[in-house]
């Protein structure tokens, strides 16, 4: 199912990134909410290698994130 393609890939990243285990504990520090992957709409976009500081709403970036990946 592509949403659970999509919800692995951006888990790969957030581990990548060393953020991952942040959300988990609910000690958000949230990356880019303009979308790079714009096919997921999820409001995320990341690069290989790069944190990418976000401008937006850190608490419903956030939310958006551990929301897509609970599963």
């Amino acid at each position: 199912m592509r949403l659970q393609s999509y919800q692995k890939e951006i888990k790969d990243h957030l581990q990548y990134l060393g953020i991952w285990d942040n959300l988990i504990a609910g000690k958000c520090k949230c990356y880019v909410c303009k979308t790079k992957l714009s096919e997921n709409n999820f409001g995320l976009a990341f690069r290989d290698g790069e944190k990418l500081e976000t401008t937006c709403n850190k608490l419903d970036c956030c939310r958006t994130v551990t929301t897509v990946l609970k599963d």
